[in-house]
C-alpha cells in the first residue's frame, strides 16, 4: 500500500493534470449528498 501511495505522489509531482482541485463551498452549495451523513 505504501509503495502505491509513493508511486502516486511521484506521479503527481512529475506530471501535469488539467483538473483543478477546489474547495466545496458548503455555505453556497449545501452539504455534499454523497457523504451519506458521515460528517
Amino acid at each position: 500500500l505504501f509503495e502505491l501511495i509513493s508511486r502516486a505522489e511521484t506521479w503527481l509531482t512529475e506530471n501535469d493534470y488539467p483538473n483543478p482541485i477546489i474547495k466545496w463551498e458548503t455555505d453556497k452549495w449545501g452539504e455534499i449528498p454523497a457523504d451519506f451523513g458521515r460528517k
